[in-house]
């Protein structure tokens, strides 16, 4: 929401695997293994957030999309109409 690209090391939980799949995906940051989760490769990827602003943009045209379609309170509003027995 802010245009803050991610560095994801989701480990072996699938959903966090397939939200840091995402953001691979929107070109708003990087996943990485574990194993790769040290300090020279995350600045790697610092310094080309910083030099690279596209990842930027990218985190920041994916925020804004998501707060139009209704942000985390929408998903709420569609649970509770999916799990919520009247």
């Amino acid at each position: 929401v802010h245009g803050a690209p991610q560095i994801v090391a989701p480990g072996l939980v699938f959903e966090r695997q397939y939200n840091a799949d995402s953001i691979v995906t929107l070109k708003a940051g990087t996943h990485l293994s574990t194993e790769d989760f040290i300090a020279p490769i995350l600045g790697e990827w610092v310094n080309r957030f910083d030099t690279d602003d596209s990842f930027s943009e990218n985190a920041n045209t994916a925020g804004k999309r998501l707060l139009e379609l209704g942000g985390v309170e929408r998903v709420v509003d569609v649970l509770e109409e999916q799990f919520t027995q009247d």
